[in-house]
């Protein structure tokens, strides 16, 4: 009954309320469990598996674990860009969001001129009231 595949949704939209109710752990465990089971079921690369994995990946950054995040989105992703997730799939909406998330844009560094002297005494003015 665990594994059927009915439970194992409800289970993950349960995971996904605890996730809003701050039990971040608790949510990332059952998201976890859900996985697993789902796995057996399905196999690796079906759609709900990456949706899952994505949502894992949201509850770790929720949790502040910005490392295992991006390892749960990376495997999330490595399915979804293989071509085998239709690109009508609701899960690219979420997909478009995280990607600035875990890939954030390069900070661009602007150089500054160094300054090589040391300051002196004239180079203080004091203020005028």
């Amino acid at each position: 009954r665990e594994n059927n595949e009915d439970v194992l949704n409800l289970r993950h939209i349960i995971a996904l309320y605890l996730c809003l109710d701050c039990r971040i752990d608790e949510a990332v465990e059952v998201l976890r469990d859900v996985e697993r089971r789902m796995i057996k079921m399905v196999g690796e690369d079906h759609p709900d598996i990456i949706q899952l994995r994505v949502d894992i990946s949201f509850a770790l950054l929720l949790g502040g674990d910005a490392h295992a995040a991006r390892d749960a989105y990376e495997t999330a992703i490595g399915h979804a860009t293989s071509g085998r997730i239709p690109e009508y799939h609701p899960f690219y909406r979420q997909y478009n969001r995280l990607v600035p998330i875990h890939y954030p844009a390069p900070v661009t560094v602007v150089s500054q001129p160094v300054l090589n002297e040391i300051p002196r005494r004239k180079d203080f003015v004091p203020r005028v009231a």
